[in-house]
C-alpha cells in the first residue's frame, strides 16, 4: 500500500497534510490559529482531512505574493476545484484555473481559508522550479 505524502512543494509553496504534530507547531507560533484550532480542538473534526501551507520558500514566486499566501493557510481550493486532501492538491498541481477560457492553461489559483487568493502564471513557477535548488514535487510521485 502507498503512503500518503507527507509534503509537496508547488510555486515555492511547502503543503502537508494537517497531523496533531503539525497543528502543535503550527498553534505554537500563531500561525492561523484559529482555523488550525477548529479542525484538531474540536474532537467530531479531528478525522477531516486538510491540507495547509507549512512554509514559504524564499526567493519564490510565493515569497512575492505578500499576504495572498501565508504560513498556517489551510487550502480551500486549487484552480477553482476544492482541495480537502494531498490527493486533490497533487490532481491540481500541474494543472491550471481553465475557468475562464481566454485564461485557459496560464495561470495556477490557489484561495485560502480566510478568502485569500493568490494567482500564479505558471511558465514562470515552471521556469523558476527548473533553475533553483528546491524542485516542485513531480504530481506523479504524490
Amino acid at each position: 500500500m502507498l503512503e500518503k505524502p507527507q509534503y509537496a512543494i508547488f510555486a515555492g509553496i511547502v503543503f502537508s497534510p494537517l497531523t496533531m504534530n503539525l497543528a502543535i507547531s503550527l498553534l505554537q507560533s500563531d500561525s492561523n490559529f484559529d482555523k488550525i484550532y477548529e479542525y484538531v480542538g474540536h474532537e467530531d473534526n479531528r478525522d477531516q482531512d486538510v491540507v495547509v501551507v507549512t512554509a514559504i520558500i524564499p526567493g519564490s514566486s510565493a515569497s512575492l505574493s505578500n499576504s495572498a499566501v501565508r504560513v498556517g493557510q489551510v487550502v480551500q481550493e486549487v484552480n477553482g476545484k476544492p482541495v480537502k486532501t494531498m490527493a486533490d492538491l497533487c490532481a491540481q498541481m500541474q494543472a491550471s484555473d481553465d475557468r475562464y477560457p481566454e485564461r485557459a492553461g496560464k495561470y495556477w489559483t490557489l484561495k485560502g481559508n480566510e478568502g485569500n487568493f493568490a494567482v500564479f502564471a505558471l511558465d514562470k513557477v515552471k521556469a523558476e522550479s527548473n533553475a533553483t535548488m528546491w524542485k516542485d514535487t513531480n504530481p506523479a510521485h504524490c
